[in-house]
């Protein structure tokens, strides 16, 4: 009787071993990696865009780094008083388009500048023998940032993120330059327009003229170069 009880006694016991609980452990590791790539390309469109609702943009070819921007034809406009509808308060010769200049880069940018600037020739401006003013006067350019879902003014240019092109032209070979600070995350848009006096949106310069039918007849010329570094 005691030999069986202690076999029943032993086979209890090993079954008590046979179930205890003990840890598994498994560790690995994974090295997680994304390579962000250098600037590799800079990249200039042109737009041409309806003045009367900003919303048709028609591409302008760029050949060799070159394009022409004509703001032709013009048409002449008769202004009224906004009190009283009857009243003429002005007359211009405007275009139906202004352009939308868009530089952009692939890549990761650390060091970024964009120079703008513009020049003229006595030949430009067919003002010059009656004293009068060229397209630099006639015309602005406003530095914009660009976000992809906002547009926001680069004030410090110009003071309201407009200026007349014969202000750039101040600048000399150095160009009104815009750095990485003033587009941050995003990009550069230049608006290229001539001088309309509109009451709306960022006000025209106060030294800008309108043409009017006291400009001598002929082309208006001048030339506005961007040069973009980004590293």
């Amino acid at each position: 009787m005691k030999r069986i009880m202690g076999l029943i006694a032993t086979a209890v016991f090993v079954v008590g071993v046979a179930g205890s609980a003990h840890a598994i452990v498994a560790t690995d590791t994974f090295s997680l990696t994304a390579t962000m790539q250098a600037v590799s390309s800079i990249s200039m469109s042109v737009n041409s865009v309806d003045s009367a609702t900003s919303k048709i943009w028609t591409p302008v070819t760029v050949t060799g780094g070159a394009a022409a921007l004509s703001f032709d034809p013009m048409s002449y406009k008769t202004f009224y008083d906004t009190v009283d509808p009857t009243k003429v308060v002005g007359n211009a010769w405007l275009p139906d388009h202004f352009f939308a200049i868009d530089i952009g880069s692939q890549g990761s940018v650390t060091n970024y500048t964009v120079a703008v600037k513009y020049a003229e020739t006595n030949a430009d401006n067919p003002n010059f023998a009656a004293g009068g003013h060229g397209l630099g006067w006639k015309s602005t350019v406003t530095f914009m940032q660009e976000t992809g879902t906002a547009e926001n003014a680069i004030v410090r240019h110009g003071g309201a993120g407009k200026m007349l092109l014969k202000d750039i032209a101040l600048t000399g070979a150095t160009g009104q330059v815009v750095t990485k600070a003033d587009v941050g995350s995003g990009w550069l848009r230049l608006y290229v327009g001539i001088v309309a006096k509109a009451t709306t949106g960022i006000a025209d310069p106060a030294a800008g003229e309108v043409f009017t039918n006291a400009d001598a007849a002929g082309a208006y010329k001048g030339t506005l170069t961007i040069v973009a570094t980004m590293t």
